[in-house]
């Protein structure tokens, strides 16, 4: 399915179990999409992602639900522009084996708004990725390190005790939003 896209709607249901690896060698996009209550998008077994040349966009809006629990890493070797986008109530990203998220600088993006949930338990570590959060249930209390990137957060409560790294990135908070940072030893941006 390499250079594919997915959209999936109005409650359908697409499961792709076979699928181990996406790649893309050409310069096109390429979209992993759910839109809509009930509507399903599932890579049970796809663990990698394989190069690509270009953006590759997973979403999930309006109560979609993308799924890819066993993917472990996104690379910026191998798929440097990926944007992770869950907006809308009931959406949801399933991210569950994600240990890391490195891509090109400024142009990974991990984005979860209005009552959406990426489901990112294992995720500890972030190169290059903005993430944008406005209250909504992301696990960032585990990360470690978020380096060349920004964390952006315009509503809710993000303690992190574990993130002893976020050089190069920036923190933007708004709209009522707290964010802690107990185990930030230092700050540098070289």
């Amino acid at each position: 399915i390499d250079g594919t896209s997915f959209y999936v709607s109005g409650g359908a249901k697409v499961s792709l179990p076979g699928v181990l690896s996406v790649a893309n060698p050409v310069a096109s996009e390429v979209y992993l999409q759910t839109t809509g209550a009930g509507s399903q998008l599932q890579f049970p077994n796809l663990a990698t992602f394989g190069k690509f040349e270009y953006y590759l966009e997973i979403e999930a809006y309006s109560g979609g639900q993308t799924e890819l629990p066993a993917l472990t890493t996104i690379s910026a070797s191998q798929s440097p522009y990926v944007q992770i986008n869950a907006n809308g109530a009931g959406s949801l990203i399933d991210l569950t084996s994600l240990t890391s998220f490195d891509s090109a600088r400024g142009y990974g993006i991990l984005s979860d708004t209005v009552g959406a949930t990426i489901n990112d338990p294992a995720l500890l570590t972030l190169d290059g990725v903005a993430v944008t959060v406005d209250g909504s249930a992301m696990a960032a209390a585990l990360w470690t390190n978020l380096t060349d990137g920004s964390f952006s957060a315009t509503g809710g409560t993000y303690t992190f005790n574990l993130l002893t790294d976020i050089d190069s990135s920036s923190i933007y908070v708004s709209g009522g939003a707290v964010v802690t940072l107990t185990a930030l030893p230092i700050y540098s941006n070289p």
